[in-house]
């Protein structure tokens, strides 16, 4: 439960000083971004579906 309890910290806070920033925030379950990661990146570079799914991340931020 440590887990979840950091998890939801951490996202608060991000969310807070995006708001302070004026940025918007998307949180998408990240199962999401395997799948569109595997179908996007996986095959085309050869990589993992959890490489495909971290591309997927920093290509949607």
């Amino acid at each position: 439960m440590k887990i979840i309890f950091i998890y939801n910290k951490i996202t608060s806070a991000i969310v807070n000083r995006a708001d302070t920033m004026g940025l918007a925030v998307f949180q998408v379950n990240l199962a999401y971004t395997a799948i569109s990661g595997k179908m996007e990146y996986m095959r085309e570079l050869d990589i993992s579906i959890y490489q495909s799914a971290a591309l997927q991340l920093v290509v949607v931020v």
